[in-house]
């Protein structure tokens, strides 16, 4: 499964600028943001991995009853545990099936562009997040 890893920081900055100073011209009512670069859910966790901890990841596929069960194990309730899981399970289908809910072509370049429209900056890569954020997760 492929994501966009828009970072915590880039979402609030957005956020806020939209409301302080409202959506740019031209932008619909919802604005969508994205992070600056598709990497596949393996590859994003196993880079998480290296950084904080050293070495690489170990990552087994668990299914949904074991995604629930491990969110729940570090304090998610339930309810939204079963959402966040089945969430990524349909996506990780649709892709499968040659689908993307990410955009693609020239969208997809439009909407790398959004977080630096209203922070003033590019959006975060991932690897610059796991740099700044590595200490959060010991």
């Amino acid at each position: 499964m492929t994501l966009d890893w828009i970072t915590p920081g880039d979402i609030g900055r957005v956020t806020a600028s939209v409301l302080l100073q409202g959506r740019k011209a031209g932008d619909e009512e919802a604005v969508g943001i994205y992070g600056p670069e598709k990497i596949s859910f393996r590859d994003g966790l196993g880079a998480i991995v290296k950084a904080v901890m050293g070495r690489e990841a170990e990552i087994e596929e668990v299914g949904v009853e074991g995604g629930v069960k491990l969110y729940v194990e570090g304090g998610t309730p339930e309810m939204l545990a079963r959402v966040l899981v089945e969430s990524f399970a349909k996506l990780k289908v649709l892709q499968q099936e040659g689908g993307d809910w990410l955009p693609v072509g020239e969208e997809w370049e439009e909407a790398g562009k959004v977080v630096e429209r209203y922070t003033g900056r590019p959006a975060t890569k991932l690897s610059e997040w796991i740099e700044e954020a590595k200490g959060e997760f010991k």
